[in-house]
């Protein structure tokens, strides 16, 4: 009877209809996951709401808004998907502001610094702060190629011919060529210079042409005579040295047949 039992139940559980896959509870979970992700997915990467669609650039005056945005609009717009499939997003989500300021700064050699925010839901802030020339640089190995250069030490905007008039950097021969955005000097030795300058301007009525940048750095006047100095030791301290040997020593008059003077060896000054 048992037997014949368990063969009844055997027949009977053959004969009950099997569930339909969407009649599965499971089916039902995943299918609300599912709707519930690409929910998201559309809130996050493609809801109008949340796209760039506003830039407001502010700081700029010689860098082009227009070539500001163009570079803004490579990073913003993301393919999702493959190369050969792809749909494009535009989200907020998705933008990387600290990449932006990178590639606007290595871009724009005008550029000093640069600072992208977001605006939620769908727009940026750009703040730009440019380069302010404080001097010219030019390339020793071609005069005629010359640049702006700025407190940092930093070339950018190239200039047209060469250039007349105040104080030029310019690299020894046989140096690296210097390309836009390139630092091609300390700031110390920038602000050294230009001190040097201001004082023999003001209270010798001296004039400089040239800066070489170099170990030693060579100084040229307007009068044809150079000072030597050791751009490792203190600037002042030279500065200073030159200061009293003008005032005391070398007159006027003197300078006229003066080739060089020599600061960089220690608390000692030698000229000629």
């Amino acid at each position: 009877m048992k037997h014949k039992r368990k063969h009844i139940h055997s027949k009977i559980k053959a004969l009950k209809k099997k569930k339909k896959f969407f009649q599965q509870p499971l089916f039902w979970i995943f299918l609300l996951l599912a709707i519930l992700i690409g929910g998201a997915l559309y809130l996050v990467l493609w809801l109008p709401a949340v796209q760039v669609s506003k830039v407001t650039i502010f700081g700029n005056q010689s860098v082009g808004s227009a070539e500001l945005q163009f570079i803004m609009r490579q990073n913003v717009v993301k393919k999702i998907g493959f190369s050969f499939l792809h749909v494009n997003s535009s989200s907020i989500f998705l933008t990387d502001t600290k990449k932006i300021e990178h590639d606007l700064g290595a871009q724009f050699a005008g550029i000093e610094t640069v600072k992208v925010s977001k605006i939620w839901f769908n727009g940026l802030s750009v703040t730009v702060k440019e380069r302010s020339p404080i001097a010219v640089f030019c390339d020793n190995g071609n005069p005629q190629q010359c640049f702006n250069i700025d407190g940092n030490g930093v070339i950018f905007g190239s200039l047209p011919g060469a250039f007349v008039g105040g104080v030029v950097f310019v690299q020894p021969a046989g140096a690296k060529q210097a390309l836009a955005g390139d630092e091609v000097v300390s700031q110390n030795i920038v602000a050294a210079v230009l001190q040097i300058q201001k004082n023999l301007q003001d209270n010798f009525q001296i004039g400089l042409t040239q800066a070489l940048i170099d170990n030693p750095l060579v100084v040229s006047t307007l009068e044809n005579w150079k000072i030597y100095f050791d751009p490792a030791g203190d600037m002042g301290l030279q500065t200073t040295k030159l200061s009293a040997l003008l005032t005391s020593q070398i007159t006027p008059k003197t300078r006229k047949s003066l080739q060089y003077i020599y600061l960089q060896y220690g608390d000692k000054a030698y000229y000629k």
